[in-house]
């Protein structure tokens, strides 16, 4: 479900104490990295960081179709 913004992609998170936000997809990373967020909302679903596999953070080549992505 991210959003465009001013030309930002914008992402919604949710902060551990319950706090929803939106922020840009390139403060994601460093949110998640130094643990300020409990969760974060792709398309389809909320991820949880540490329980459900991140892109750019060992969970490439994880997905199925992750062969056929790299060969396009």
């Amino acid at each position: 479900m991210p959003t465009e913004g001013g030309g930002f992609m914008m992402v919604p998170i949710r902060y551990p104490d319950g706090r929803y936000d939106i922020v840009k997809t390139s403060q994601l990373d460093h949110l998640i990295v130094n643990g300020r967020i409990q969760a974060f909302r792709r398309q389809e679903s909320w991820v949880v960081p540490g329980r459900e596999p991140i892109r750019g953070q060992g969970g490439e080549g994880t997905r199925p179709d992750s062969e056929r992505r790299r060969a396009e």
